[in-house]
């Protein structure tokens, strides 16, 4: 109740910038959309800039235009949400054969799943989809990604986790 009666106290000040830190945490579902419906009719009608710090990136991705991922005060990646999805590629493929590492030797992946006949590639960036068609799949389809999957393949690829 101390959460939602200093958001509403915040935001009847009338701010230009409102800041949050872990603001839905404790919260049950009705008051959770509650609160992100309150801010974001605030956002919308004042054009108030809402900074929320928070760990639960799914929560983000529902009320978010633009993410910054901050590690030990060094920004990892940070954009529009939308451009930053587009640039991560999940493909899945299926193969009469069992599949290897070695046959993805030539594309540039950040992951890759291997599962006898099914393979999971993660590439970052654009890829000519003909390098993987060359490979005869069976079959092929690129699946989506959530923003918490390309938030853990960013802090892996920055050394995040390593010592665990």
């Amino acid at each position: 109740m101390k959460r939602q009666a200093s958001l509403i106290l915040a935001l009847a000040c009338r701010p230009k910038y409102l800041l949050l830190d872990e603001a839905f945490d404790g919260l049950d579902p009705v008051m959770r959309l509650a609160l992100k419906q309150l801010i974001s009719d605030e956002l919308i009608s004042r054009q108030l800039t809402v900074i929320i710090s928070s760990h639960n990136i799914r929560e983000l991705e529902d009320i978010c235009d633009e993410i910054t991922l901050i590690q030990n005060g060094t920004i990892n990646l940070s954009g529009d949400i939308a451009m930053i999805r587009n640039a991560y590629h999940k493909y899945q493929l299926a193969f009469y054969e069992p599949a290897s590492a070695e046959m993805f030797h030539a594309i540039p992946y950040i992951d890759l799943e291997l599962n006898s006949k099914f393979v999971v590639i993660i590439v970052k960036s654009e890829i000519d989809i003909t390098a993987l068609e060359a490979l005869c799949p069976l079959i092929m389809e690129e699946l989506p990604m959530s923003l918490e999957e390309i938030f853990v393949y960013e802090m892996k690829e920055h050394g995040y986790g390593r010592n665990i």
